[in-house]
């Protein structure tokens, strides 16, 4: 693969990244607006927040990775470092958040939709820097 192709590819998995992040807001946004004041905690705002943000830093990262005037293979193994990174510091929101929702907050099935709804940051940041690491056998 060529530097031109790879850092396009750098930038439309980093595109592909921040939607997923937007969409991860979106249902967070949503969880929290449709809880009462009663049963209204911080931990929607916490998990999905958290995970979004560790993903969305993962993506603007990319997308930046591609613009720099470096070769295509420092830019990738740059990347691959900062989403496994990313990865684990989006898992640990998730998994902390959780057992803190489960434990305090008033209702399972929402901590249960929270967390499954989070864990999607790290698992697309473990899936994206697999490609990014081996594109030629997604080809």
């Amino acid at each position: 693969m060529n530097d031109a192709s790879a850092k396009l590819t750098l930038s439309r998995v980093g595109a592909i990244l921040a939607f997923l992040s937007v969409t991860i807001f979106g249902i967070g946004l949503v969880v929290q607006m449709t809880l009462d004041e009663a049963h209204a905690s911080i931990y929607p705002i916490l998990i999905t927040g958290g995970a979004g943000l560790a993903l969305l830093i993962g993506a603007a990262y990319l997308v930046l990775s591609s613009r720099r005037p470096v070769s295509a293979d420092e830019a990738s193994h740059s990347s691959v470092k900062v989403l496994q990174r990313a990865a684990i510091v989006a898992g640990l929101i998730v998994v902390v958040g959780g057992i803190a929702s489960f434990v305090s907050g008033p209702d399972v099935i929402t901590s249960v939709i929270l967390v499954l709804v989070g864990l999607q940051a790290p698992i697309a940041m473990v899936m994206a820097s697999g490609f990014i690491q081996n594109p030629r056998a997604h080809s």
